[in-house]
C-alpha cells in the first residue's frame, strides 16, 4: 500500500474511495431483497450484451492513484504554460511523459517536484504540439468519467485509459 500512497494527503481520499467501493459492492447490486438475486432485464434478441468485469478494490485504488497522478501532472502542465507561454512539446507524437530526463514531462521539474512518469508498473504517456496536450494512463478498469479523445493512439486500443487534457481556450 505504501507504494500507492506517496503523499499522506491522498490517504484520506483513497480511504473514502475504498469505503464507497466497498459500500457499493455490499449494498449496490449483488442482491435485491432478502437474499434473492437482482432481476436484470434481458437484452433484446438482436443486441449483444457485453459486460465489463467488476474491478477489485485493489484495482480501484491503483486506478484512483493513477487518476490523482494524472491530475497533478495536468495542474503542473497548466502552471508551466502560465510561466513559459506553451506546454512542453512532443511534436505531436505520443511519448512517455517523464521516465528518463529528456522526455517532455521532465521539464516540469522547475514547476513541481512531484511529477509522475508512471505508477511503478506502467508509464504515463503524453502528446502535445505546445498549444494543447493530452496525458494518457493505462487503467485496470473502464473509467466512468473520462476526458480521453475519441481517437486514441494505437497503443491504447482495447484497453481502459485515463486521460487529462489541456484547459479549453488555450489557443
Amino acid at each position: 500500500m505504501s507504494s500507492i500512497i506517496r503523499d499522506p494527503v491522498y490517504a484520506v481520499g483513497l480511504v473514502v474511495l475504498a469505503a464507497v467501493v466497498a459500500m457499493s459492492v455490499a449494498f449496490g447490486g449483488s442482491s435485491s431483497g432478502a437474499g434473492k438475486p437482482a432481476r436484470v432485464a434481458a437484452p433484446p434478441a438482436t443486441a449483444t450484451a457485453v459486460t465489463a468485469p467488476t474491478p477489485t478494490l485493489g484495482q480501484a485504488l491503483v486506478d484512483a492513484r493513477r487518476a490523482l497522478d494524472v491530475e497533478e501532472d495536468r495542474a503542473a502542465l497548466e502552471a508551466y504554460r502560465q510561466k513559459f507561454g506553451s506546454y512542453p512539446t512532443s511534436d505531436g507524437l505520443v511519448v512517455e511523459f517523464c521516465r528518463y530526463g529528456f522526455e517532455p514531462g521532465c521539464s516540469l521539474i522547475s514547476i513541481s517536484k512531484d511529477i509522475s512518469g508512471g505508477d511503478g508498473s506502467r508509464a504515463y504517456w503524453y502528446r502535445s504540439d505546445g498549444v494543447e496536450f493530452t496525458l494518457f494512463a493505462e487503467a485496470d478498469s473502464p473509467q466512468a468519467s473520462n476526458s480521453c479523445p475519441a481517437e486514441l493512439p494505437p497503443q491504447f486500443a482495447g484497453v481502459p485509459v485515463l486521460c487529462a487534457v489541456s484547459a479549453k481556450g488555450t489557443r
